[in-house]
């Protein structure tokens, strides 16, 4: 015998998960009954034994819907004993004294209708509705035995509403085993009762299929499904639980608002809309959801679908939690939106603090799409994967056009003919950060990077763990580096690895609690300023660094100094120093000189020029002056006149000074009238 939970005074109902555990157990209780009463012989059915239907009393007045089940009134009559055996209590726990008509002491059974047929042959639909209002009003729940119940009208909902399938029917291609709802026009298959402001009760509908007549796939012919409605429309609704169930062939799966609704274990093919939900201010759960091609696999329905399905439409959204996700062949998997508002009490917005997990959304256009009204969409992502179609397009994978949008996780795009990762110029203040894995992004061949923001766009931070691979592209191109103004003291975000310096004021130290061990920065100058080694800053050879516009230097913090791992200079080579050209003796009456360098820390490449147009009377030593002075030990280095003599020569540099003493190799004087005198070296500067 299963058991009851009663509780007796004012004041202390049963709570919801109480009453939810009753009906299971009064459904176990019913069984029992049945079997029991099924073994009295010879009164199963009175119309086996020669009862006509007058006698019997099976409902054939005029105008009657339920049947008043002669037979079964009678058999019941006789065991009654058997019956308040097993389930004595039953009554007093879940129902009112008396149940209404003759629905059976414990439960609605679709069998109870008038004129039963489980076929799907005959229209069950106003049978149907008769049989779930009356359970509504007696407390009791709805059970089939697995049936195919033809709908030829829309199925109204009563506010608290149970149905209980096949326990043991499977979803999927099996469906003989579970109770199906053939929606047989092309209105709303079930919707609910009730008043459209606040909760409509709770409805509850476990292990079911619905299923619509979709017209037959004609090869190499454009593919388009039955303008039908939703299977499931829910314009307010809270508490709902949807668990268990197929919708085989939709049109459009289901439409829901409210608060604290549940779906879970729900399998389907829906060819343009799955779910679709304008508000939702508390919660909403979907959990294990699997939209496969289950009614029609076929080349032009997946064309049909990637150009029409929206999965998951979500527009004024709090708290969502999506978990175990699949979606193959949508135009948008998940579409965020925005909701306008309704009243004081439905205000607008977007979808915030969604938080999305083990999803695999396959085969389609676009995985995660954010409209461009949808302003401040928060979501987090764990394990989350996308893939384009097999026919190249050149939609990204996750398309953010919404401005304020703040996304951080993971995401693995493959697959697709245009971006893995795109910011419009519309996503103004957005920041996605994701520990991305790019492969073969731009299969389309146009050109897309495999993450790029549009100018404008906000910006896009690729987390460590980040990887591209095979793309026919660029990786990360346009994307926003957050500005930070030059300043004598510098502080960091936690985030960012790039920063663009602005303005021209010299820097000296970087401070922050963000200046953690292991932190790796680099700095791009937008002017030329000038990077000091006075602070926390140790450069190479601890000499200051000029930097000019575009240049870079990369930084490696010990949580207190940051040491120079490597810099670029964009214009590294020097032409603006212009030597001096003089003799020891004499006087040089025309000269001309050039010179290139470029200082790495301490150390100065240069590389001189000097051409003797008229020697005049200079004599002894050339002389040419350098642009640092020098350090350390002497230097020599070596040149040669390609003008006159074709002679090698030799320029020495003495520790601390900033001219080259310039000599044939023999030691004789080396300018001449046409000479021209070439000589490059490094040297450390002071």
């Amino acid at each position: 015998m299963t058991d009851i939970t009663t509780r007796a005074g004012k004041g202390a109902p049963l709570t919801h998960d109480e009453v939810d555990q009753n009906f299971l157990n009064l459904k176990e209780t019913a069984d029992l009954a049945y079997d029991a009463v099924a073994s009295i012989g010879g009164k199963a059915n009175a119309t086996a034994v020669g009862v006509d239907d007058a006698a019997a009393n099976m409902g054939t007045t005029p105008g009657s819907i339920l049947s008043d089940n002669g037979t079964a009134k009678q058999w019941f009559q006789e065991s009654e004993a058997a019956i308040e055996e097993v389930a004595a209590t039953a009554n007093a726990a879940v129902t009112p004294a008396v149940l209404q008509g003759t629905l059976g002491s414990r439960e609605a059974n679709v069998l109870d209708i008038s004129g039963w047929d489980g076929t799907g042959a005959n229209d069950m639909a106003t049978g149907y509705q008769a049989l779930i209002n009356q359970a509504a009003i007696a407390g009791v729940p709805v059970v089939s035995q697995g049936a195919k119940i033809l709908l030829g009208s829309t199925v109204i909902l009563p506010g608290a509403h149970y149905f209980l399938g096949a326990a043991d029917g499977e979803l999927g291609a099996d469906q003989t085993r579970t109770t199906m709802f053939v929606i047989g026009h092309s209105g709303k298959g079930f919707t609910n009762a009730g008043s459209t402001t606040g909760t409509n009760g709770r409805i509850k509908m476990y292990d079911f299929s619905t299923s619509r007549n979709q017209p037959a796939v004609v090869p190499g012919v454009t593919y388009t499904c039955g303008d039908f409605d939703y299977d499931f429309y829910f314009p307010d609704v809270s508490g709902l639980h949807l668990a268990r169930f197929l919708t085989l062939n939709a049109s459009k799966g289901i439409y829901c608002n409210g608060n604290r609704n549940t779906l879970e274990d729900w399998a389907g093919q829906c060819f343009q809309k799955g779910l679709h939900v304008d508000w939702s201010y508390d919660t909403l759960q979907v959990d294990r959801v699997h939209l496969w091609p289950f009614d029609k696999m076929d080349s032009e329905v997946r064309s049909y679908m990637q150009d029409q399905m929206v999965a998951f439409q979500l527009n004024r959204v709090d708290n969502p939690m999506f978990s175990n996700i699949f979606s193959i062949w949508h135009n948008k998997a998940f579409s965020i939106g925005h909701f306008a508002g309704d009243g004081p009490f439905k205000p607008a917005g977007t979808v915030s603090k969604l938080k999305l997990s083990n999803a695999d959304l396959d085969i389609g256009d676009t995985a995660y799409y954010v409209a461009p009204a949808a302003d401040g969409h928060t979501a987090s992502w764990a394990n989350v994967s996308g893939q384009g179609r097999d026919t190249p397009t050149n939609q990204p994978l996750v398309e953010i056009h919404g401005p304020n949008t703040r996304i951080v996780g993971d995401f693995d795009g493959s697959n697709v003919g245009g971006n893995v990762v795109r910011h419009e110029a519309t996503a103004t203040g957005s920041e996605i950060s994701l520990r991305i894995q790019c492969k073969d992004w731009n299969d389309s061949g146009l050109g897309y990077p495999g993450v790029e923001v549009v100018s404008g766009g906000g910006r896009f931070i690729v987390l460590p763990g980040s990887k591209f691979t095979n793309g026919n592209g660029a990786e990360n191109t346009n994307a926003a580096v957050p500005a930070i103004a030059s300043a004598a003291t510098i502080a960091l975000n936690g985030i960012d690895d790039v920063f663009s310096v602005t303005g021209t004021t010299n820097i000296g130290t970087i401070s922050g609690p963000q200046s953690y061990v292991g932190r790796r920065i680099t700095l791009r100058t937008a002017s030329a300023l000038t990077v000091l080694v006075s602070g926390n800053i140790k450069l190479k050879d601890a000499v200051n660094f000029a930097m000019a516009a575009g240049d870079t230097l990369t930084l490696l913090s010990d949580g207190s100094n940051w040491y120079e791992v490597s810099r670029t200079q964009v214009n590294a080579w020097v032409t603006s120093f212009v030597p001096t050209i003089t003799a020891t003796s004499g006087a040089i009456t025309t000269s001309a000189a050039t010179c290139q360098y470029k200082r790495e820390g301490a150390n100065v490449h240069f590389a001189i020029s000097i051409t003797i147009t008229t020697n005049g009377t200079g004599a002894g030593t050339l002389r040419a002056t350098l642009p640092f002075a020098s350090t350390g030990n002497d230097n020599v280095f070596i040149g040669r006149d390609r003008g006159v003599s074709g002679k090698a020569l030799t320029a020495t540099l003495v520790a601390g000074g900033s001219t080259l003493d310039i000599k044939n190799y023999d030691n004789s004087y080396p300018a001449a009238d046409g000479a021209v005198i070439m000589i490059t070296g490094t040297y450390r500067a002071a």
